[in-house]
């Protein structure tokens, strides 16, 4: 989650916040469906801004987080 995080220093909060906690979810082994619900969001939102998240850290899936 560090990692992820320096990643979004310079992002507005509700950007940083929302992306790094998703990274996070996924990170530790929850499913796209599961993150969704939990964070009361449609699952392509979810897909949507972790690949914003793999493109700003250059990583390209779960184990890159």
């Amino acid at each position: 989650m560090r990692t992820v995080r320096k990643y979004f220093k310079a992002w507005p909060a509700n950007h940083e916040g929302i992306e790094a906690r998703l990274a996070g979810a996924l990170a530790n082994g929850y499913s796209l469906e599961k993150i969704a619900e939990t964070f009361r969001l449609s699952r392509n939102t979810v897909r949507t801004q972790l690949k914003s998240c793999f493109q700003k850290t250059g990583g390209t899936g779960r184990l890159s987080l």
